[in-house]
């Protein structure tokens, strides 16, 4: 007799420094979602045994030790796989878990969930779900590679529903990590890259675009209507000097608890100016080259000074 499956899970990746930044995802999802989560999955490095405790004491929690497999293979060396924490492939580990779970919601860690995620199943008639971006599959190698459509829109990989309509879904776990190797040196973005190559070599799948409103910037001039917020790029919630209540209440309560706090530094008040009137600029303070690279290109013409969202 077939084992009935669970509703819906969420998946998490996060190292130990991030801790704070996962019990805020996991407060924001039993503030809003609680009742139609059945599990929290987080996959982590070294998350601390005492946090592990105060997050299950939080929610529903199951807490997986990731390392990416064979990651000494000479094949990385050089290359811009070691841009990213580890834990950002980890999302290639959810199929895995379609067996169990009919739904399953993937969310980067500098997310805040501000309504239910009922709306964000509801709103998916296909196998996956994500926010399509203004820009093309190519740039998300260092060379666009002539066997690929480099014109396709891509899809943002911080936001991702999976369902268990998914054809196929228990060899893209192994295709993806094989296809990271093969490309390494070639990818940009890389595990944003290989989820999108996964549309164009396996069209069967039914990926459908999700609203903005499931994958909203801070800085979006509708966020006020967001579901969920995520907040990509540098500056973060702990960091810069976004005002969302929820997520400083969360944070609040995760320190009362006893739980790690953040240790990095918060953004200069001066780049908060800067970032007011030029969005897209770099840190000058962390990217003082790159700052004033954008600045001269701005100067003549070849940089936008708007988001490309």
């Amino acid at each position: 007799m077939a084992k009935t499956k669970k509703n819906l899970a969420i998946v998490i990746g996060a190292t130990e420094n991030m801790s704070f930044a996962a019990a805020n995802v996991v407060m924001s999802i039993k503030n809003t979602s609680g009742n139609i989560v059945d599990e929290i999955i987080i996959l982590h490095s070294g998350i601390t045994k005492k946090d592990q405790e105060l997050m299950k004491a939080v929610f529903n929690c199951r807490f997986i030790d990731y390392k990416f497999p064979e990651v000494e293979d000479d094949t990385f060396k050089n290359t811009h796989f070691y841009r990213y924490s580890m834990l950002a492939y980890s999302r290639y580990e959810i199929f895995n878990w379609l067996d169990e779970f009919k739904n399953i919601i993937w969310l980067d860690i500098d997310i805040l969930v501000k309504r239910n995620l009922q709306e964000l199943l509801d709103h998916v008639d296909g196998d996956m779900g994500m926010f399509q971006e203004k820009h093309t599959f190519g740039g998300l190698f260092l060379t666009p590679d002539p066997k690929f459509d480099n014109d396709m829109k891509f899809f943002n990989t911080g936001v991702i529903l999976y369902k268990d309509t998914l054809p196929n879904y228990q060899i893209l776990t192994d295709w993806c990590y094989q296809k990271t190797r093969e490309l390494a040196e070639n990818l940009s973005l890389p595990d944003q890259a290989v989820i999108n190559l996964m549309f164009q070599t396996f069209p069967e799948i039914k990926i459908r675009p999700i609203d903005r409103k499931f994958n909203c910037h801070p800085s979006d001039k509708n966020v006020k209507n967001a579901a969920i917020i995520h907040a990509y790029d540098s500056d973060k919630f702990w960091n810069y000097y976004y005002n969302f209540k929820e997520w400083n209440q969360n944070y609040k309560q995760w320190l009362k608890m006893g739980g790690s706090a953040f240790t990095g530094v918060k953004a200069h008040i001066t780049y908060v100016w800067i970032k007011k009137y030029f969005p897209m600029a770099p840190n000058p303070f962390r990217q003082t080259g790159k700052f004033f690279v954008y600045m001269l290109k701005l100067l003549i013409g070849k940089e936008k000074r708007e988001r490309w969202y």
